[in-house]
């Protein structure tokens, strides 16, 4: 997955938040605070869904 693709997919992800309303900003702390191993597991997981 390129660099360019995986910008999209978060910001879908955020886009289809609607429980609470997150930043792109907000996303990309959550990253760096979080494990990068269980963010790999979120990219894939969302991937695995929109191929569905």
């Amino acid at each position: 997955m390129t660099r360019k693709n995986l910008k999209k997919l978060e910001i879908r992800i955020v886009e289809n938040t609607p429980i609470k309303k997150i930043t792109y900003e907000e996303m990309k702390e959550y990253q760096e605070k979080h494990n990068k191993e269980n963010w790999d597991i979120i990219c894939e997981v969302m991937r695995k869904l929109s191929e569905m």
